[in-house]
């Protein structure tokens, strides 16, 4: 699995479906879909086949761009799932905790902003690189907003 680690916390996944580039937008979010898992403490704290990454990365952009105004949570709602909650970060008492609707296990670790910042922009950049490698395109050039997500989703 392609990794990204910091500190404690970690995004892993390996693309589980190739083909050629999207032919909507839509697709770029959706199409593309690895074996995740979100590590706490090198342990599996939440795991999914068929997982629509450029989706999760798409809307950690937006929220990463609205984040530095202020601690906001962030949840990933999936358009392909009905439940809410994916992943979440919850900032708790000057930390972040990290939490997923189906982890594995409770977890208690907490994180700083930066250390949850930097860990979403190395899992966007991985998802970035890996993508186009693996099917030729930027998945994030003139993406649509993802769910849940107000404004336009920025570049970083």
């Amino acid at each position: 699995m392609s990794g990204i680690e910091l500190s404690r916390l970690s995004f892993e996944f390996q693309l589980t479906r190739r083909g050629g580039a999207p032919s909507n937008r839509w697709q770029r979010l959706l199409n593309v879909v690895a074996d995740f898992q979100l590590l706490v403490d090198h342990q599996v704290l939440y795991s999914e086949a068929e997982f629509p990454v450029v989706e999760l990365a798409s809307q950690l952009s937006a929220w990463l761009a609205t984040s530095p105004s202020g601690p906001k949570p962030f949840s990933y709602d999936s358009l392909e799932s009905d439940e809410l909650g994916l992943v979440r970060f919850e900032p708790q008492a000057g930390a972040w905790l990290v939490a997923a609707v189906h982890q594995s296990r409770p977890s208690l670790a907490r994180f700083s902003t930066a250390e949850l910042h930097e860990a979403c922009l190395r899992f966007i950049e991985q998802v970035r690189s890996t993508v186009q490698r693996a099917h030729g395109f930027d998945p994030f050039a003139s993406q649509p907003p993802a769910a849940g997500c107000r404004g336009r989703l920025t570049r970083q």
